[in-house]
């Protein structure tokens, strides 16, 4: 069956000229004049993609869309204007803020071949993994652990490690690892950080669960190590960690204690708008970074993850947010982010991460833009210890992906 498409816009032109488009494509076009007319429709018939234009009278683009995620929840939609990006990037955003689904923004006049392409690649591209960062068997929608659970298989060893690399981006060699802590059931399946991170920092447990990681993690350092196998560990902190003045000493001593050093390590912080005790997160961070443990900002550019941050404390890496990566080939705000982060890292002499590299193309933006290393599914996914030391060894990779095995 043919794929349905309505378009949306007050210019009967516009849209016999969009139609045609559509129809030259081998999709179906229908047409509404205005917002009224389209939700009446949308009421009456499921469309495969909504494209709108955002400048109407009575219902204008914004408001419909509105209309649209109240009518279809998860509604395919695209966004066709002259506003220029900025309008146009902060409609698709908003549509992404209704859980809609966001085909595309197109500025008017339309370049035809360019938009035929973009409707057979939305029409014929794979669903995109939910969680970047998913481990074997995660779920989808995993539940919810209670307090006495989180609790109780703290005790008794239920945090897992899996270790992610992270790729240098010119020279293409696994430079280190993210250690990213998840829960493991009986069954041997796995829960990720939501199932359980948000209720050990609402319960005070967060200290415990660290503890727990950091133990996990040195130890498989110092068994790596022992087998000559020797990788920089990035371990991921909370803000609540940072209530402790003895963190820092601790830290240093459980590490040498195990032959191996501060330097081996690095630190990502989450979360920095939580410095409620600014003073002590300050003393903290600056005497890990005095004793030689890296400090990362996870998601730099979002939220509080910003450049007052960096600008107070020590960091030695940045991490791009992953919006940043998956947007930049499409979205110039989002490329002129992308690129400010990228010289920021360069003027404060700190490394640059790119996080959520997906594909070759994203790799060979973030290479362009200067980002010194990447980690993301399309090297390699989070995966066991006794794997990861396998693929170091074993595994050549290449702009193109990754290559056989190695003898």
């Amino acid at each position: 069956m043919r794929r349905q498409i309505l378009i949306v816009d007050d210019s009967k032109l516009q849209c016999l000229l969009t139609q045609q488009y559509i129809t030259d494509a081998g999709y179906d076009a229908h047409i509404a004049t205005g917002g009224y007319e389209a939700s009446n429709l949308l009421k009456k018939k499921l469309y495969d993609l909504v494209l709108t234009d955002i400048e109407m009278p009575n219902i204008d683009g914004i408001e419909l869309l509105r209309h649209i995620s109240e009518i279809c929840p998860g509604q395919a939609v695209g966004i066709i204007s002259s506003k220029g990006h900025s309008v146009l990037n902060a409609t698709g955003e908003l549509a992404k803020l209704h859980n809609l689904k966001i085909m595309g923004v197109f500025e008017k006049p339309l370049n035809g071949d360019m938009f035929k392409a973009c409707l057979h690649e939305h029409f014929t591209q794979p669903s995109k993994p939910e969680d970047q960062q998913a481990g074997p068997s995660d779920s989808k929608k995993a539940p919810m652990l209670d307090v006495a659970s989180i609790k109780e298989g703290l005790e008794q060893g239920a945090i897992d490690i899996l270790y992610q690399p992270k790729v240098d981006c010119a020279s293409l060699e696994i430079v280190g690892y993210e250690s990213l802590a998840r829960w493991k059931n009986e069954d041997g399946t796995y829960l990720g950080p939501a199932s359980f991170i948000p209720i050990a920092e609402d319960n005070g447990l967060m200290d415990l669960l660290t503890d727990k990681v950091i133990e996990k993690v040195v130890l498989q350092a110092e068994q790596w190590q022992d087998q000559g196998f020797k990788k920089k560990l990035s371990i991921n902190i909370s803000v609540h960690n940072l209530s402790t003045l003895k963190f820092p000493d601790k830290l240093s001593a459980f590490v040498k204690e195990h032959s191996l050093r501060p330097e081996d390590f690095i630190f990502e912080l989450t979360e920095t708008k939580d410095m409620t005790d600014w003073t002590s997160c300050l003393e903290i961070l600056t005497r890990l970074r005095l004793a030689g443990f890296g400090l990362s900002i996870d998601d730099f550019g979002t939220g509080y993850a910003s450049f007052d941050r960096l600008n107070h404390l020590p960091f030695t890496e940045i991490k791009l947010d992953r919006s940043y990566v998956s947007s930049a080939e499409d979205n110039e705000s989002a490329l002129a982010m992308a690129q400010t982060v990228v010289d920021v890292a360069k003027r404060f002499n700190v490394t640059c991460v790119a996080e959520g590299v997906e594909t070759q193309s994203q790799y060979k933006l973030m290479h362009e833009l200067g980002v010194d290393i990447i980690q993301g599914f399309y090297f390699a996914r989070p995966m066991d210890a006794s794997v990861a030391k396998d693929y170091a060894q074993t595994t050549r990779l290449k702009p193109s992906g990754i290559e056989k095995h190695r003898t």
